[in-house]
């Protein structure tokens, strides 16, 4: 996992932070991840007035991240999987029954594809149809 984190108001999608999105997946459904090492006292700490719900961003982000996955089809869940959860590239060549080899460059190519700010939903699948058989 990556050492950083990431404000809900600086995530635009580089490489970098789809990464962490991914590593955050399940906790972004529900609540911003916390950054590591940082206390705050309830008795100190007042929350500013907002006209959104302190889980909105998370959410909105998680949907987004869900939506770019699922445009990539298979591929998308090879990197859900291997990025989110963890799964050994092996495990991941058992499941889709594919090399090994094959599984981690899909998902290194998936990571590019979506870690884009003008991501267009339907551009992986026509771009994978047109580079032919790997």
């Amino acid at each position: 996992m990556t050492d950083t984190w990431y404000s809900p108001g600086s995530i635009v999608f580089t490489p970098k932070q789809t990464l962490w999105i991914l590593e955050h997946y399940d906790e972004l459904r529900y609540d911003w991840p916390v950054q590591a090492g940082s206390y705050v006292d309830p008795a100190i700490a007042k929350p500013s007035p907002s006209r959104h719900a302190p889980y909105e961003a998370a959410i909105l982000i998680h949907a987004e991240i869900s939506r770019r996955l699922e445009d990539c089809g298979q591929d998308g869940a090879i990197t859900l999987l291997y990025y989110a959860y963890g799964q050994s590239t092996e495990a991941l060549a058992n499941y889709f029954r594919l090399p090994a080899g094959v599984i981690a460059y899909r998902a290194q190519i998936v990571l590019k594809r979506i870690s884009r700010m003008e991501y267009r939903a339907g551009g992986y699948r026509r771009w994978n149809s047109a580079r032919g058989p790997k």
